[in-house]
């Protein structure tokens, strides 16, 4: 089931236009997407463009990344880079600008518009939603190469005292178990109805933010959620573990029934209804 947050954060306030050197496209859309950002002429970190290629927008973006990363050959490091669909300006014909830029750069301009929101808008659905007879469907599909970090009780349990508990959060036993073991807890299937989530993803390193140094980490993401003007986790006890190549976060957590939630965040979203997609 697609899960409705349960209130939207009244004192979200982005500012916009983006500081330079990024360029603010004006999207036409009024409240929070009204600018889009392009990273054109950003050379140097935090935004650190490597690629700038032009492809057909393929309904998935783990498949316009595929496309991107064939045609231009180069590769998004998990974690590391990102790849951002530019906003087009005048006729859009379901072509767009990818451009491959630092994560963490990327994520300083989240939530925003982009490509793919405007194939949403054309198309009055969420990008990478998907009906018919897929095998996949209502699936987290992943790569088979996912990498998982392993790490012993005692290191987890330093984690949570050291990082985890300045949030009052705790690693889920599901997840903890995939860090313990290697196995990925995705493999028991989880699921929901008519969308399917294409990731290419690795599970986030027990690290601290001092620890990770370039690379995207758990602490990382809930300092940017501490902030006022972020978008709020789904729940208050939703752990990240997980970025996908476009730059979309994956939570894990517990229900009330004490039962396995995976939820992935479609960062171009901002409608209480769709924002977060539920996996259980």
């Amino acid at each position: 089931m697609i899960k409705k947050q349960k209130k939207e954060n009244k004192n979200v306030k982005w500012i916009r236009p983006y500081p330079v050197p990024v360029i603010s496209i004006d999207t036409n859309i009024e409240g929070i997407f009204r600018y889009s950002p392009d990273f054109q002429n950003c050379p140097n970190e935090p935004y650190n463009l490597k690629a700038s290629i032009i492809i057909k927008m393929q309904g998935s973006r783990s498949e316009d990344y595929a496309k991107a990363e064939e045609k231009g050959l180069i590769k998004h490091v998990s974690g590391i880079t990102t790849w951002h669909h530019v906003w087009v300006k005048g006729t859009f014909n379901d072509e767009c600008v990818m451009q491959l830029v630092s994560t963490r750069g990327h994520g300083g301009t989240r939530p925003h518009s982009g490509a793919c929101k405007q194939y949403a808008l054309k198309y009055n659905k969420p990008y990478g939603v998907i009906s018919g007879n897929s095998a996949n469907l209502g699936k987290i599909t992943y790569s088979p190469n996912l990498k998982i970090p392993i790490y012993t009780k005692d290191a987890i349990s330093e984690f949570e005292r050291k990082v985890l508990s300045q949030y009052s959060l705790k690693i889920p036993p599901f997840l903890s178990n995939t860090y313990l073991t290697g196995k990925n807890f995705l493999e028991k299937g989880f699921t929901t109805p008519d969308i399917v989530i294409n990731a290419e993803f690795d599970f986030y390193a027990l690290l601290t933010e001092q620890e990770s140094k370039d690379k995207i980490s758990i602490e990382y993401i809930l300092k940017e959620n501490s902030k006022k003007e972020a978008v709020p986790p789904p729940t208050k006890t939703a752990l990240p573990f997980g970025i996908d190549a476009c730059g979309n976060l994956f939570y894990a957590d517990l229900n009330a029934k004490n039962e396995p939630v995976v939820w992935f965040h479609d960062h171009e979203d901002y409608n209480a209804n769709t924002m977060f997609i539920e996996f259980r």
